[in-house]
């Protein structure tokens, strides 16, 4: 596991990521990348944990993973995005900036395929993940929001969702979360828009591990598509949703 930094913007300091490379790592070959954001009360520890395992072994210095994520052979990013205490997601242009900046400076480190980069985020950081999809709707292969909400921006930017993946995995029991999502739901179910909704029945506010090996199934069949529309036209409501490409 390696703890990486880079800056966010002028005078607002740096944002911290952990990656965790597949045991085959070679730098010359390119690998398909999840990027991921915790919950609330949650650190990006676990969430290496969940999509590449816990560390495993009684030697510190040989401890390894053996999760999914090693096993199929991706890149996982963990971006540390949350404020002490922040327990809600604020649509800013700083929690933005904190999740473009670090896909943008692992670029630059890591052997990534660009045309299979998933972002994906529990609780909070799932809203997270789908509003910053919805806003940047060029970029990512697929996205996989565990336990999101549908608020705000989400709301007015469903026009960008038929450029994506989505997989979202919510529980019954999670308070009224399906209720309030079924309005956007009701809109992602259609013939334009690849959608996948997994509710899991009498389960509430959980990581849902047990749904890790169909995930990165439905992963292994998902990728950009590989020739760029000729126009593409996209909604944005926020002054730094201001720019789109296809490459």
């Amino acid at each position: 596991m390696y703890e990486l930094f880079t800056a966010i913007g002028s005078g607002k300091g740096d944002v911290r990521y952990l990656v965790q490379l597949p045991p085959e790592y070679d730098p010359l070959k390119r690998y398909p990348t999840i990027l991921t954001l915790n919950g609330a009360g949650f650190s990006p520890e676990m969430q290496l944990d969940y999509w590449a395992g816990g560390l495993t072994g009684e030697d510190e210095g040989a401890r390894v993973r053996r999760g999914q994520a090693m096993r199929h052979g991706y890149i996982t990013i963990a971006v540390d995005w949350l404020e002490p205490h922040q327990f809600d997601y604020e649509f800013s242009a700083t929690e933005h900036q904190k999740v473009m900046s670090v896909y943008r400076d692992a670029l630059r480190r890591l052997a990534i395929d660009t045309d299979r980069v998933f972002l994906t985020g529990h609780d909070i950081g799932s809203t997270a993940a789908w509003d910053i999809a919805l806003a940047h709707p060029d970029l990512w292969a697929g996205v996989i929001p565990i336990l999101p909400e549908a608020d705000k921006y989400v709301k007015f930017y469903s026009k960008n969702a038929e450029y994506l993946s989505w997989y979202f995995v919510c529980g019954e029991l999670d308070g009224d979360k399906i209720k309030r999502n079924a309005y956007e739901f009701d809109r992602y179910l259609k013939p334009a828009i690849d959608t996948t909704v997994v509710e899991l029945l009498g389960r509430g506010h959980e990581p849902f591990t047990d749904e890790i090996q169909r995930l990165f199934d439905w992963m292994g069949r998902k990728s950009r598509p590989t020739t760029p529309p000729d126009e593409f036209e996209v909604h944005a409501m926020r002054p730094w949703d201001n720019y789109f490409w296809w490459t």
